[in-house]
């Protein structure tokens, strides 16, 4: 996999997640929002052994973790859906790589 410009890669991600379509997926997910209170739950009661600081820091560790998961996400549906449209438009492509696998199967 290339390794893209930081900068582009970033300017890339803020677009697809900051789209009216993007944040409805994720505020009406009931999924997304009910660990989203856990984790928040959890971190409050975290308030009352740990300094404000170590608690603002693991959130932010959490967040960033949470980020990296979803850029991940969204690069994959990009390579997939590039992949599908690669069949879609050319479907021989499909065909012949799955009479090469046929073939060497039966080998």
């Amino acid at each position: 996999m290339t390794i893209v410009n930081p900068e582009i890669y970033a300017a890339v991600m803020n677009c697809l997640t900051q789209i009216d379509a993007w944040n409805d997926l994720a505020v009406n997910n009931p999924i997304m929002d009910s660990k989203s209170r856990c984790i928040c739950d959890k971190l409050d009661e975290f308030k009352a052994e740990l300094s404000d600081e170590v608690v603002e820091n693991l959130t932010l560790d959490i967040f960033d973790y949470v980020t990296a998961s979803i850029d991940a996400g969204i690069l994959y549906g990009i390579q997939v859906a590039a992949s599908m449209n690669k069949i879609i438009t050319n479907p021989n492509i499909y065909a012949n790589y799955f009479m090469e696998n046929i073939i060497k199967a039966n080998e």
